[in-house]
């Protein structure tokens, strides 16, 4: 909009930072700037092209925008669950055998220590969700796949539903989308070719009682070795929520290893600790108009719905997607910091030998590869995008 009506769209985004944060404004006041960014916003809408601008898009636009990309949306209503095979043939719906209430109970397994939960939660979300599934799909071996889980879904790892002979890493390769609204806008993103790679660490914020991320450098050196283009790091003290913010409206790939805090009375409220304190979802979805092209979330819980509200696409990996990153990874559990290191230093090792992150193709790229060949198929490290 800015080529079009740029007296618009600079009053608009200035509108909405007033307005989302109002700060010790008067009630007459917000109302009276409310009126202004409605009028605005329908000025906005007779301009050519911008029709619908903010406006949800429509559903068959948004099926022939997929292209030749299949998502599944996995919906637990009141009574019945549901897959919903959305693709450029349309919708089809796949009635799953599991009821609402035994998707909650298997949530609550998966709340335990990961090495626990997966065994007993991996072959049942096999055989209730995920095999019903591709069996109706019938996609041939190794096709990208999105999963787009709604409401307790979120809360599972249907990206590593299986049993020791089939699962579904044997046959797709798994993504996730918070909506498939945001999987259509990150597909349209522009890439960035000169943008920078960043990495962030932080291994203890000052002040705090988390432990201390002793393996941060190990994670540092497989990136270096890895990237192929202009490196920024900002480490320790230099990783201020200002700094990182800016940085990441301009990397092509960004990388987080750092301490990640759910709060799952207020989702929003969750986020990465950096050195000056929390970055939150909040701050993160307010600030970011775009995203880097790859972000790799080597932190706890980053890909995490909140239990309190599975419905809202409330996680951090969420807040990148929607600002149009094409490929966010996190994390659903605890992980060790070790451990962490140990799966970014293969990842990139895979990446590396498929090339630039930043240039991978649009569909069924090699990060989504790169991700079970890093984890062995399992675990609660997934893609997105």
């Amino acid at each position: 909009m800015a080529g079009v009506a740029p007296e618009v769209a600079t009053r608009l985004a200035e509108l909405a930072g007033v307005l989302a944060h109002p700060g010790d404004r008067d009630s007459g006041t917000v109302l009276r700037l409310t009126h202004e960014w409605d009028e605005l916003v329908n000025r906005a809408r007779t301009l050519p092209g911008f029709e619908r601008f903010l406006l949800r898009p429509k559903a068959d636009r948004l099926v022939k925008e997929l292209g030749d990309r299949t998502v599944v949306v996995l919906n637990a209503a009141s009574t019945r669950c549901d897959a919903l095979i959305v693709s450029g043939n349309g919708v089809e719906v796949v009635p799953l055998p599991v009821t609402p209430d035994e998707v909650v109970a298997a949530t609550e397994t998966t709340r335990g220590p990961a090495h626990r939960a997966l065994p007993e939660v991996l072959p049942w979300l096999w055989e209730k969700v995920a095999r019903p599934v591709l069996d109706a799909l019938s996609p041939p071996q190794g096709s990208p796949l999105w999963w787009c889980p709604t409401g307790s879904f979120t809360l599972l790892p249907v990206h590593a539903a299986g049993t020791g002979d089939d699962g579904v890493h044997h046959r797709v390769v798994s993504s996730y989308t918070s909506t498939v609204t945001a999987l259509v806008r990150a597909i349209g993103q522009p890439r960035r070719p000169g943008g920078a790679a960043v990495f962030v660490g932080v291994d203890h914020p000052p002040g705090s009682d988390l432990a201390v991320l002793s393996a941060v450098p190990q994670e540092e050196s497989s990136f270096k070795n890895s990237v192929r283009r202009r490196l920024d790091e900002f480490l320790g003290a230099r990783a201020t929520k200002d700094a990182v913010r800016t940085a990441a409206a301009s990397a092509a790939v960004l990388h987080l290893a750092c301490h990640a805090r759910p709060s799952p009375e207020h989702p929003r409220d969750s986020g990465l600790e950096l050195w000056d304190g929390r970055l939150t979802i909040s701050e993160l979805a307010d600030g970011l108009t775009t995203s880097p092209d790859l972000v790799y979330l080597s932190a706890c819980h980053s890909a995490a719905s909140g239990p309190k509200l599975p419905d809202e696409a409330f996680s951090i990996a969420a807040a990148f997607l929607t600002s149009g990153s094409r490929n966010v990874i996190g994390t659903l559990w605890d992980v060790g910091d070790r451990e962490a290191a140990t799966v970014a230093s293969d990842f990139y090792e895979v990446l590396h030998r498929s090339g630039d992150p930043a240039r991978a193709p649009r569909r069924g790229g090699p990060v989504a590869r790169a991700v079970p060949q890093a984890t062995g198929g399992l675990g609660s490290l997934r893609a997105h995008g």
